[in-house]
């Protein structure tokens, strides 16, 4: 059907019957299997190749590994009927009169390519979530349901692989019933679970649910009220099939089924209205056959629900027949009875496989196209209907998108038209497209222009931006802007710099093909020619640059796995480069870095997916043979938390040097001594930690209209309010501390916090007020302002807070006396701009006073120059505390979870002349320098002095397996340091489901070790899930026999290695900085040839 390009093309202009749907679901429950039915309906395939061809999963490695990797769009065409009665025939005619336009975009179930699932959903407005009915709702389904809930979209739910329950778990009816009632109710509790806003992370909201889901099972067990509270809660739920928007099948065998369809079989036998008794189908409700009535089931009673009755039981015996002596007789009786004859021909139901007959059968009788293509019709919104719901998540709040900026006149009335053209999705007026990615085609895939000569290369890899024409009309050769998320229409510089492109060409993407089109109306995907050179991953494309760009894509994980790549060949090298360019253009999750050492580094989303880069940067883009470094993992720096060892099982090795909460004083000053500060490290609580790199979209956009001067918009301040509501709850005391929060870091949003000195105006309620500077000096660790980046930090065991005070820095005393003879001024740093973003402290200022301007005067400043000296400092501190958090000392990676306090004041020259500090900026550069460099060398020596930790990140890992594998799934666990949290039986199954925290760096090759040893009985499933503190001291020196005994020499146990010092050596050598280690383990003296008696 759509081979007709001109009944597409009328069908686009037709915006109330456009249906953008994305498929979604976790790995392998049956979403390109569903596709390639919608497809042979429309007969770009043929029926039997269904499931079998893959159509969408056009990439060589797809098909090799049987998963979809890209996702992938293709426009179909559907003639809605009256659901249940006689079928319209599909002409051209009916089609032009009241067909349908359904633009299909299949997605990926793997975790690693998530980021192909924000595409496909950010140009949706419908989703189709696919769930295995004997698996139910897995990691991915969490994920993805939270990604359509996000871009706002409206759901269908399709229970696939029903068939299962028939033929593998050998559940009768009634207990198929109860499964599916179970699948319909999780995933009504996942989706209720992202309107309450009750969990931060996703792997948070896997293990309540599963939780949730075994105490309402054992209610239901022992009797209780947990079905009762479900069916309270059934008519707010998003997900019921008595709404339409549910749907049960068999994408394998081509059938499918929603309420409609039995309702309009039975409600002229049963002499009802079809919506009458499609509301009675789903839920407990029996047909009492005497009085012809519907009833509800009382308890006790006995009485089968009418799903079980009517839908249920039909679809059994017709799998039944599969075992019976004569299994075509008996499907030619059902086949009969059901009044197939005219379509199903007689040798389809003689064939010599059974199961095959019962499929035809199926696919004859409840046709799987008409169903869900059906549902998604009605249930789903078009492009026009969605609009006003969407438009506020695509378009930023203006004052965000202005940062502050007064609009022009004129610019102001061109963003309330872009407002109005998005909420209204006209086709009139100037385009507005977004391009959700690149997609990198072959040059020989691309149709030919008359009159074009072919490329030279045809392997060549051509670049097409996929999107969607959000409001107006896109030509062929019309100019257009490409506006980056970052463009703020109120910066004249921004509209100068704009970029202006002309696509070449516009396409209706079909899969593997593409059909050029010359113009497409709002509401529709298309592909866009020309533009690769114009757009990296993202862009907005508008005829000008007055306009806002639509909201950033939101992506579900963060590239965690690296590898360092270089040519074999040195003359490889351009080429090398080139190839990473494109590739980072063709693949939205990866990301690539630039070591100082030369060193290029790649970055993917997990191990599947870094196999599928290299693969493709090798055979496609670099083409040149390429040496890949082993994976490299990321890590985090921190300190020992109390709370974490008080969690563990058995006491850390080192555990001595982490019971004080606070680290030592650390004090350091400036070239000349003008200024010294004093600081000191403590860890956060983890789930303060956690809640703050959660939060970071956030604080982001709250402290980016803050640090422009511009207060947050209303939308921003509630998000900042909530987050800083579930912050403050988070850990014990956590209010306490985020009420002195004065900067985040690193880069203004991470997890470790800069607070306020407690003695500080407004701080010291509630709190110590004792400051830094009434340490004593001998409890004091000074260091030097200009310690280097890769000195090696000393072990916590020697430099802790009792050596600290026992060996002050030499010359100390000389200094002390010389100093005490000096004027000083204490600085009274920073405003808890971070409490006040999230409402969780009052402002404060700056302490000015009678008693600041006195000892200001003492030292031959005015109030202006201490101002001045102040904001000096305040600039430096902020930006060591940056580049601090950035790199830690123990292998130069970004810290997790600590907090520090910071003091300074100002040291007079001494002179009575001129008392006025010697900054020394002629020799040393500006101030704030000079504070950076020592804030930064005493943040990284106030880490190292202390408790640190090596912070690693955690997967949530779900497997399932049979009892057959069940003990090697714990063996390989074993081996890779995971640790259980529970097991349970999948109910109505033999499946058990096994949920674990497995470490990042013990996570490659994992599933293939565990398919390998349970000999194909289990399948993994990775989610990344959070950080968390290895409890071991990577400093740790036995100082007793008993600890020795007890931990070893290595304190990782007797005959082990330390494995945090092991990982940091490892992190270490890689990026080139010094490791202390043995040259020779062991040696015997050189003997000569004579030998002297």
């Amino acid at each position: 059907m759509n081979s007709d390009l001109g009944l597409v093309s009328h069908l686009q202009h037709q915006t109330d019957r456009i249906r953008n749907v994305c498929v979604l679901a976790h790995v392998d429950h049956g979403k390109t299997t569903l596709s390639d039915h919608l497809i042979a309906s429309n007969g770009l395939i043929h029926p039997r190749l269904a499931g079998e061809l893959r159509f969408l999963d056009s990439g060589e490695e797809e098909q090799i590994r049987g998963i979809t990797m890209k996702s992938s769009s293709i426009t179909l065409m559907h003639l809605a009927g009256e659901r249940g009665g006689p079928r319209r025939q599909r002409t051209p005619a009916n089609m032009r009169e009241s067909g349908h336009l359904i633009n299909l975009i299949d997605s990926p179930g793997h975790i690693d390519f998530c980021s192909e699932v924000s595409t496909a959903v950010r140009l949706s407005d419908g989703a189709l979530v696919v769930v295995d009915a004997v698996e139910g709702v897995c990691i991915q389904t969490h994920a993805v349901l939270r990604q359509a809930w996000e871009e706002r979209l409206d759901m269908v739910l399709v229970i696939n692989k029903i068939d299962r329950l028939a033929l593998e778990l050998r559940l009768g009816p009634e207990e198929a019933y109860a499964r599916l009632r179970a699948v319909v109710d999780h995933v009504n509790l996942v989706v209720s679970s992202f309107h309450s806003e009750q969990f931060i992370s996703e792997a948070d909201a896997v293990l309540a649910h599963e939780n949730t889901r075994s105490q309402a099972l054992q209610a239901r067990a022992g009797g209780g009220a947990g079905e009762g509270a479900e069916d309270d809660a059934g008519a707010e739920d998003v997900f019921s099939p008595s709404k339409g928007n549910v749907v049960f099948g068999s994408a394998g065998d081509g059938w499918a089924f929603g309420l409609a369809d039995f309702a309009g079989l039975y409600a002229a036998k049963l002499g009802c209205k079809a919506s009458a008794l499609e509301r009675a189908l789903w839920g407990d409700y029996a047909f009492q056959p005497k009085t012809k009535r519907i009833l509800p089931i009382r308890p006790g009673s006995g009485g089968k629900p009418l799903f079980v009755q009517f839908a249920l039981e039909p679809v059994w015996r017709v799998y039944a027949c599969c075992e019976a002596a004569d299994p075509a007789a008996e499907l030619s009786r059902l086949a009969a009875g059901l009044g197939l004859g005219e379509r199903l021909h007689p040798r389809a139901l003689a064939a010599a496989d059974p199961r095959a007959a019962a499929r035809a059968l199926m696919q004859a009788w409840l046709p799987l196209a008409e169903a869900v293509l059906g549902a998604a019709v009605a249930a789903l919104p078009s492009p026009v209907a969605a609009a006003p719901r969407r438009a506020p998540r695509l378009l930023p709040p203006r004052d965000a998108a202005l940062r502050g900026l007064a609009p022009e006149e004129g610019v102001a009335l061109e963003l309330e038209a872009e407002e109005r053209a998005m909420r209204e999705c006209t086709p009139a007026g100037p385009p507005l497209v977004y391009i959700s990615k690149m997609i990198s085609v072959p040059a020989n895939v691309l149709p030919r222009q008359p009159g074009t000569a072919p490329s030279a290369d045809p392997s060549q890899e051509i670049f097409l931006a996929f999107g969607r024409v959000f409001a107006g009309t896109l030509r062929t050769g019309q100019a257009l802007c490409v506006l980056p998320d970052t463009h703020n229409p109120a910066d004249p510089a921004a509209i100068a710099a704009a970029r202006s492109v002309t696509p070449s060409a516009l396409y209706l993407m079909m899969g593997r093909g593409l059909e050029p089109l010359a113009a497409v109306p709002a509401g529709n995907v298309l592909a866009l020619a020309g533009l690769g050179q114009a757009i990296l991953k993202t862009a907005t494309l508008a005829p000008g640059a007055r306009v806002r760009p639509l909201a950033p894509l939101l992506f579900q994980a963060a590239p965690i796995v690296r590898v360092a790549v270089e040519p074999a060949d040195a003359a490889d090298l351009a080429a090398l480069e080139a190839g990473l360019a494109l590739l980072a253009r063709a693949d939205p999750m990866v990301r690539l870095e630039a070591r100082a050492s030369g060193e290029r580094v790649l970055c993917a989303a997990g191990e599947v997916h870094l196999e599928t880069c290299v693969k493709d940067l090798e055979a496609r883009f670099a083409r040149c043979r390429i040496i890949v470094s082993p994976p490299l993992v990321a890590f985090r720096e921190s300190l020992a938390a109390p709370e974490d060892a008080e969690a563990a099982h058995t006491p850390a090795p080192g555990a001595q040097h982490a019971q004080h909460a606070h680290g030592p004083v650390v004090e350091a000053a400036t070239p000349t001594g003008a200024v010294a500060l004093r600081l000191r490290a403590f860890p956060l609580p983890s789930p303060l930690a956690g809640a703050l790199e959660a939060g970071a979209a956030v604080l982001q956009a709250a402290l980016g209209e803050a640090g422009r001067g511009a207060g947050p918009g209303e939308r921003e301040r509630e998000a900042a309010a909530e987050l800083g509501r579930r912050l403050a709850a988070s850990a014990e005391g956590a209010e306490l501390l985020l009420a002195r929060a004065w900067a985040l870091g690193p880069r203004r949003v991470g997890p470790n916090a800069l607070l306020l000195s407690p003695t500080s105006p407004g701080q010291g309620a509630g709190g110590p007020t004792t400051g830094l500077w009434d340490v004593p000096p001998p409890g004091v660790l000074a260091v030097g302002g200009r310690q280097g980046r890769g000195a090696r930090p000393p072990s916590p065991a020697v430099v802790g807070p009792a050596a600290a005070g026992a060996a002050p820095a030499e010359g100390a005393g000389a200094d002390e006396a010389v100093e005490e003879a000096r004027a000083t001024l204490r600085i009274a740093l920073g405003r808890p701009e971070v409490a006040q973003v999230l409402c969780l402290g009052q402002g404060g200022a700056h302490a000015g006073n009678a008693e600041v301007d006195a000892q200001g005067t003492a030292l031959g400043l005015s109030a202006e120059g201490v101002a001045r000296l102040r904001d000096s400092i305040e600039a430096g501190v902020l930006a060591g505390f940056g580049m601090a958090t950035e790199a830690g000392p123990l292998c130069d990676e970004p810290m997790w979870g600590v907090g520090f306090e910071v003091e300074a004041r100002v040291v007079g020259s001494g002179d009575e002349a001129s008392p006025a500090p010697r900054t020394g900026e002629d020799v040393y550069g500006p101030l704030s320098g000079q504070v950076a460099a020592a804030v930064r060398a005493a943040a990284r020596r106030a880490l190292a002095a202390s408790a640190p930790r090596l912070v690693e990140a955690m997967y949530l890992c779900e497997i399932a397996t049979s009892s057959e594998g069940l003990s090697a799934v714990y063996a390989v666990l074993g081996r890779r340091r995971a640790r259980v949290l529970r097991e349970e039986l999948r109910e109505g199954s033999d499946l058990f489901m096994v949920h674990a925290y497995l470490p990042a760096e013990s996570s490659f090759g994992f599933v293939d070790e565990l398919r390998r040893r349970s000999s194909g009985a289990a399948s993994a499933s990775l989610l990344l899930s959070h950080w968390e503190r290895l409890g071991v001291d990577p400093f740790f020196v036995p100082t007793s026999l008993l600890e020795r005994e007890e931990w070893g020499e290595e304190g990782q146990g007797v005959g082990a290695a330390n494995l945090a010092r092991k990982l940091i050596d490892a992190t270490r050598r890689r990026k080139g900085l010094p490791v202390e280690e043995k040259v020779v383990e062991s040696a015997t003296k050189q003997r000569t040839r004579a030998r002297k008696v």
